[in-house]
């Protein structure tokens, strides 16, 4: 937690791009680690250049960025929402194509029953 308020460390300067994208212009040393003080979450993803990084919560569960690289990084964060947003969007559309089908088996069986009559 020292590492926070050392000022030898320089800063890293981020950008809101939109609600769940940023970027984060840093220089690291090797080794050296990024904290970013937004709650830790799996759907968070990180990328330089493209490449995938490695991230971790913290102890306070904040996002911490293993950077595979030292210099002068510009990161992409981004929250992609991971599996569970997959899984919720892959159920509303299954709730959205069941409720279709039910009003046009609905329709089709009053038509059906209105002919008879």
């Amino acid at each position: 937690m020292r590492a926070l308020d050392d000022p030898a460390l320089p800063p890293a300067v981020l950008k809101w791009l939109s609600t769940d994208r940023a970027r984060i212009q840093a220089d690291l040393s090797p080794g050296q680690d990024l904290s970013v003080q937004v709650c830790y979450d799996p759907g968070w993803e990180a990328r330089i250049g493209g490449r995938k990084q490695k991230l971790r919560a913290d102890g306070l569960g904040m996002v911490v960025i293993e950077p595979d690289r030292a210099g002068h990084c510009d990161l992409d964060l981004e929250f992609t929402g991971g599996l569970e947003r997959l899984l919720c969007r892959l159920a509303s559309l299954a709730a959205i194509v069941g409720l279709l089908l039910w009003a046009l088996w609905r329709g089709l069986t009053r038509r059906a029953a209105a002919e008879r009559l």
